[in-house]
């Protein structure tokens, strides 16, 4: 024997598609649909496909977030790094000038540079080292060891 999934009577058939009893039907989905109407059914699945819409929205937008952070973070670096890089470049155009110096040995071993090399080297340090007193000690170290 077979018991009505609504009103809990005993079906006389093991195979009734329908409670003699209630008149509702035993199918499953069928019942459903029967029991909630066709309008329900179609306002159940419209709130379903919402929900879904409202979470893959809501991921979206955490992962904008994400980006925009990060893009923000990567701009201020850039903005750190700008004074940097034009060191960097003017240190590139020291260093190149002083490479391409013509310089002279005399027959004593003394090498001796144009008359405006002193004056790039010592721009050169204060790219390197903008501190007047570090570069002293820098100079005067240099002049210990010779």
């Amino acid at each position: 024997m077979k018991e009505c999934k609504l009103c809990k009577c005993e079906l006389k058939a093991a195979n009734a598609k329908v409670c003699y009893h209630c008149g509702s039907d035993q199918r499953g989905f069928l019942r459903f649909i029967k029991d909630t109407g066709f309008t329900n059914m179609v306002a159940v699945v419209v709130l379903i496909f919402a929900f879904i819409q409202y979470n893959a929205a809501q991921r979206e937008k955490v992962l904008a977030q994400e980006a925009n952070s990060s893009s923000q973070k990567a701009l201020h670096k850039i903005d750190s790094l700008g004074s940097h890089v034009e060191q960097m470049v003017k240190l590139y155009a020291e260093i190149s000038y002083i490479q391409t110096t013509i310089y002279s040995i005399s027959v004593d071993g003394a090498i001796t540079y144009p008359e405006n090399f002193h004056t790039k080297l010592d721009s050169l340090m204060k790219i390197i080292e903008p501190d007047r007193l570090k570069r002293q000690g820098w100079i005067e170290n240099l002049n210990r060891s010779k």
